[in-house]
């Protein structure tokens, strides 16, 4: 007696811990995306890839080191020639140099001669026009790395943002899944218990056989669509899986679903739709990023119709000679001009077609936010006639059933009135859920835009 008051105690004592399942909201969905989901680790690489490239024409302004060293022993001339300095290409196109150099012997390619000691050598070669129209190669292709890389992050959060809506959408699919099964669910459980209802007033000889065959084949109908319903809730789940790119295991094990509920919207004025799309979305964005690389390349392509123009000057100070200095000139001028006609007239038809495109996108959205709005306001209101057609559908079965039992109705007219409830019950929350689908579809449209 004693030891088993003692295991009853230890029973008691001893609590089992399951972990909880947390509900599967909207919140929840924002930060599984932010985790290492597969889908956000490939947006995120692809944006790198460009900050990388910006970078990489960051080189071009690096400072630099150079050294050489020759020596040379022919049959009638010696020579030893070694150099080593350093250079910096500055952002506006100058060049700055810092050399020590010795040359001695007869040199085979040049003429330079220095003391045994050798010599130093500071120097910086200007290129004028490239100055004036503040624009160069190297300065070209960091500018328009600069611009590729935040196109590119305005592009990964097009994307992530692409991602949430298609991921909420599913979501809210599978909601409406869950409770399309739940109603059909219900349905069944209800024909089963009609079936033996009719089966005792088959007994009590209150209804014909015939009658329970009916019941058979509405209970089998009513199964058919719970088979279908079942069917639709699991391939809704697989395509919410497929975004949080988690098995159903797992999700099964961490996660419930929540009931999805009534919500209210507040429909905006188109204009005002509007105008927090344009403020907000990334791809309106990147247009303007895009006229900004063409304004780039405007500058870069103009000075082809000037002369090259490069100014050199050179100072020197030998260990043994002492100071001197060197000035160089260098010109040159392309005569035909069609490069510069060509890029000038290439870029000006880029840019017409950049301000076209940005209208074509403006009234894409316009009308895009047009629908939605129109939708918004025709589902709201149908969602209310739903209800309303649901509540008197409720009670006319019910009044129908009494009858039915009362024996002053038939089976076939109470199962229409239950066919009738069920499918108002199924468009009541279709339109539900398809508000909220229509709610990220403005977010997505406006990119932020609350309603």
């Amino acid at each position: 007696m004693r030891s088993a008051a003692a295991i009853l105690l230890l029973l008691l004592t001893c609590t089992v811990h399951l972990p909880a399942k947390e509900a599967l909201t909207p919140e929840t969905l924002f930060r599984l995306l932010d985790s290492d989901n597969p889908h956000v680790v490939a947006i995120r690489q692809q944006a790198l890839v460009a900050q990388h490239r910006e970078l990489y024409a960051r080189g071009a302004f690096d400072l630099k080191a150079d050294a050489e060293v020759q020596r040379k022993e022919y049959a009638i001339s010696t020579a030893e020639f070694s150099q080593a300095g350093i250079s910096k290409k500055l952002y506006n196109g100058t060049t700055l140099k810092l050399d020590y150099r010795r040359s001695v012997g007869t040199q085979e390619y040049n003429n330079i001669k220095t003391s045994e000691e050798g010599e130093m050598l500071v120097g910086l070669k200007i290129p004028v026009v490239a100055l004036l129209m503040q624009s160069n190669t190297d300065r070209l292709k960091l500018e328009l790395a600069e611009l590729d890389a935040d196109q590119a992050g305005l592009d990964a959060l097009q994307k992530r943002r692409r991602l949430l809506y298609e991921t909420l959408r599913a979501y809210y699919s599978v909601l409406g899944a869950k409770i399309f099964r739940e109603i059909d669910r219900k349905f069944a459980e209800r024909t089963a218990a009609q079936k033996g209802y009719i089966g005792r007033k088959i007994r009590e000889g209150q209804l014909a056989t015939i009658a329970l065959a009916e019941q058979q084949a509405f209970v089998l109908r009513a199964r058919s669509r719970l088979a279908g319903s079942e069917e639709a809730y699991q391939n809704a789940l697989e395509s919410l899986l497929y975004y949080l790119g988690m098995s159903k295991e797992k999700f099964s094990a961490q996660y419930i679903l929540p009931d999805i509920g009534e919500v209210r919207v507040a429909v905006p004025t188109l204009e005002a739709s509007l105008e927090t799309a344009v403020a907000n979305r990334p791809d309106l964005k990147m247009l303007q990023l895009r006229k900004e690389q063409l304004l780039a390349r405007k500058r870069n392509a103009g000075m082809m119709r000037y002369p090259s123009l490069d100014l050199g000057a050179y100072g020197n100070y030998d260990f043994k000679y002492k100071e001197g200095y060197k000035l160089t000139l260098g010109l040159s001028y392309p005569l035909g001009q069609r490069q510069a006609k060509g890029k000038n007239a290439e870029i000006e038809a880029q840019m017409i077609a950049l301000e076209s495109l940005w209208k074509q996108k403006l009234f894409s959205v316009k009308n895009d936010l047009a629908k939605i709005r129109n939708m918004l306001i025709s589902v709201t209101e149908r969602r209310a006639y739903a209800k309303q057609r649901v509540a008197l559908l409720q009670k006319l079965y019910h009044a129908q059933k009494r009858r039915f039992e009362l024996g002053d109705s038939d089976l076939l007219r109470l199962n229409m009135r239950q066919i009738n409830l069920l499918e108002a019950r199924k468009a009541y929350k279709r339109l539900q859920t398809e508000i909220y689908l229509l709610r990220e579809s403005y977010r997505l449209k406006t990119f932020g835009g609350e309603i």
